[in-house]
C-alpha cells in the first residue's frame, strides 16, 4: 500500500502498489522470512483498472527483489 503521505485522498488510484514498490513490503516479507515461515504467500488482485495477468506479473517481479 501507498505512503499516506503520498496517497492520493480524492481518488485514491495509488493505494495499492505492487508487491515491492511500497514503502512497507521491504521490511514485511524480511520478517515473514526472518520467521521462518515456509508456507503460502496469496497474491490478491484488488485492481479493477488493470489486467489481473498484468498485475500478477508485478507482484511477483517485486518478489525477485527478495
Amino acid at each position: 500500500m501507498a505512503n499516506k503521505d503520498t496517497l492520493k485522498p480524492k481518488s485514491l488510484e495509488n493505494k495499492i502498489l505492487p508487491i515491492g514498490s511500497g514503502l512497507y513490503e521491504k521490511r514485511m516479507i524480511q520478517a515473514i522470512i526472518e520467521s521462518g515461515y515456509d508456507g503460502p504467500i496469496g497474491i490478491i488482485d484488488h485492481l479493477d483498472d488493470q489486467d489481473t495477468g498484468k498485475s500478477l506479473r508485478d507482484n511477483l517481479a517485486g518478489l525477485d527483489l527478495f
